[in-house]
């Protein structure tokens, strides 16, 4: 598996998350008769700070590995988090700052927290001012 880790500009992910993965067949070699392979992409949105793309980087990829062992697709986890923008975008949620894996009944929540926790230690190893770096990631729309 070929593993892909960009940082874009906010307005080009895929909803609205500053963190984002999934698969894509992908046809890597230029020889037309060799299959496709499957690629892990990840996307970060670009920040002030590369440790902060760094953090949410790491995270997304221990979620996403946690995930692909456990059998949680992208799809469920894409279904979930975008029922959850769309609460978000309703003001049905009561922290408009929450994220969706941190309900128990996100599919991934497990996965989530685990990254959670690699994200804070990777943060504090970095120096990263964690308060800056959580306003900076809810600061996106």
């Amino acid at each position: 598996m070929k593993i892909l880790i960009d940082t874009i500009p906010h307005t080009e992910q895929r909803y609205p998350t500053v963190g984002d993965w999934y698969f894509e067949e992908l046809q890597l070699s230029s020889n037309p008769e060799d299959k496709p392979e499957q690629v892990l992409r990840i996307r970060v949105s670009e920040m002030s700070d590369w440790r902060h793309e760094a953090c949410v980087a790491i995270h997304e990829l221990a979620e996403v590995l946690m995930c692909k062992q456990a059998g949680i697709t992208t799809e469920q986890v894409d279904f979930y988090d975008k029922n959850y923008e769309k609460l978000r975008a309703e003001g049905l949620l009561p922290d408009p700052n929450s994220e969706p894996g941190d309900e128990p009944e996100a599919p991934y929540f497990r996965q989530h927290v685990v990254a959670s926790a690699i994200e804070r230690l990777l943060a504090g190893e970095m120096e990263v001012d964690w308060n800056k770096y959580a306003d900076e990631v809810e600061a996106f729309p």
